[in-house]
C-alpha cells in the first residue's frame, strides 16, 4: 500500500529531556524515488515520484533512543496506462515513533491532489495514531487510507 511505502522510511528514536541529556539528537535527509504500479481491475496506474526525508533521533539521558520524527515531503505522477490520463500529487507529513509509547503517529498532509476548476480529487490530512494495542485512531479526512488506495483508480477512471 502506498501510505505505508511512504511513512515506512523510518526507524526508531526519542526525545531528549533537560540537561541530563548525553546525547544530542542525530539528524540525517535524504531525497528518494519511488515508483509502483496499482491494479485497478480494468486499467493499471503507473506511480513515479520522489520523497524528501529528514530524520532526527531523540536519546534519553543513558543515550537510548527514545523517539524518531520524520518529516516527508512528496511529489509525484499517477498515470492511467489505459488512457494516459496523469494526476499530480503531493503531500507533506511528520511521522512520530514513540519508542516509550510503543505508538506510531502520521500528521500531515499525506496525499492531494486537486484538479483545476473542481477541487479536490482526493485528499488523506490529519493524523492517524497507531496503538501498541493495535487499535487505530483516524481524525480528518484519510481517503486513501480509508479506501486502501482505492480513491486513485476512482481519480483516473
Amino acid at each position: 500500500m502506498k501510505l505505508f511505502a511512504l511513512t515506512g522510511v523510518a526507524a526508531a528514536a526519542s526525545i531528549a529531556v533537560g540537561a541530563a541529556v548525553a546525547q544530542p539528537p542525530s539528524q540525517s535527509s535524504e531525497t528518494v524515488p519511488y515508483a509502483g504500479v496499482q491494479d485497478c481491475g480494468a486499467f493499471e496506474i503507473e506511480y513515479a515520484g520522489t520523497a524528501t526525508v529528514h530524520e532526527t533521533i531523540y536519546y534519553n539521558g543513558d543515550g537510548n533512543p527514545i523517539r524518531v520524527q520524520i518529516h516527508v515531503r512528496t511529489s509525484e505522477t499517477d498515470v492511467n496506462t489505459s488512457t494516459n490520463e496523469s494526476i499530480d500529487v503531493r503531500g507533506t507529513q511528520t511521522n512520530v515513533i514513540d519508542l516509550v509509547a510503543g505508538t506510531f503517529i502520521i500528521n500531515g498532509q499525506v496525499f492531494m491532489s486537486n484538479q483545476p476548476g473542481q477541487g479536490a480529487l482526493l485528499q488523506d490530512t490529519g493524523r492517524i495514531t497507531f496503538n501498541p494495542d493495535g487499535s487505530v485512531v483516524v481524525r480528518g479526512p484519510h481517503e486513501v487510507f480509508e479506501t486502501d488506495a482505492e480513491i486513485f483508480c476512482e481519480a483516473l477512471s
